[in-house]
């Protein structure tokens, strides 16, 4: 079998580069507004005595976010080269997103009240779809035949 491309795994680097441009700049919008309201008196006075600052936990949510990103734009070019090396940064990606996910579920936890739970929960469930998928491709012998390297 010849090393070939499908549309599916060029369907994949796209979303991934997407994806990694959407978590840039969601970041730089969190690092704006949450620089904002770290440094305004009152949003300080505001936070003081509820144990955390809900502004510290988004913009560790968003910092945690530029490593994925980054495995994103990595994994995509690997993909669109077929590169043995972009299949490992798609599983490396897959996992940071899952890991992210968990993470963010646990971070924003401690900010929702009980009856937002549910849609945390949910927004959980669908930051984990992608990453699953991605590890059910990376997984299939198409893919793996596809970044096998030849001399």
């Amino acid at each position: 079998m010849d090393k070939e491309r499908t549309g599916g795994m060029t369907a994949i680097a796209v979303l991934n580069f997407t994806f990694s441009g959407m978590s840039i700049f969601s970041f730089i919008i969190v690092l704006l507004t949450a620089s904002f309201y770290l440094t305004h008196p009152l949003m300080t006075l505001m936070s003081m005595g509820k144990g955390h600052d809900p502004w510290m936990i988004l913009l560790a949510t968003a910092l945690l976010s530029l490593p994925a990103a980054a495995a994103a734009i990595v994994s995509g070019i690997g993909i669109l080269k077929l590169a043995p090396w972009g299949r490992t940064w798609t599983f490396v990606y897959a996992i940071l997103g899952i890991l992210g996910a968990v993470l963010g579920l646990w971070l924003n936890s401690r900010l929702v009240t009980e009856m937002k739970q549910v849609s945390l929960a949910l927004s959980f469930i669908i930051s984990c779809i992608y990453p699953a998928i991605l590890l059910y491709l990376i997984s299939t012998a198409r893919w793996k035949q596809a970044f096998i390297s030849r001399p």
